[in-house]
């Protein structure tokens, strides 16, 4: 996925991408591979937890698009990806606000592609 200057702009702000202490903790605890099919479950496929909030995130926000972002920033926050857990943590603001925007949806998007790209590199795994 290309980048816009815009997303990437906003996408800074939630930088670092992978929080390398509570990553190595993990390490510690279960195999690489292991990690990356439980980060593959939250990011990728159809029935991922990434890909239902991503097709609940349209203003207005609706169904338990809040719920949604929680779940994703605790599975998020809990494998390491940290700029994911926080941009979801932003979501959750943004929706109890009202304040959501077509644009998050591309920013979730890019979040979690970028976040699993990270974590296999600091894995050191590649597809």
């Amino acid at each position: 996925m290309i980048l816009n200057t815009a997303a990437a702009a906003h996408l800074s702000t939630f930088a670092p991408l992978v929080d390398k202490v509570m990553l190595q903790e993990m390490r510690d605890l279960i195999a690489p591979e292991e990690l990356l099919a439980m980060a593959s479950t939250l990011l990728v496929g159809p029935a991922s937890d990434l890909e239902i909030l991503g097709g609940l995130l349209r203003p207005p926000a609706h169904g338990d698009v809040a719920g949604q972002a929680h779940k994703l920033k605790g599975g998020a926050f809990m494998l390491g990806l940290h700029g994911l857990g926080l941009f979801c943590r932003h979501l959750e603001l943004v929706i109890k606000l009202d304040t959501l925007t077509a644009s998050h949806k591309e920013h979730l998007a890019i979040m979690g592609e970028t976040s699993l790209a990270t974590l296999k590199a600091e894995l050191s795994l590649s597809d």
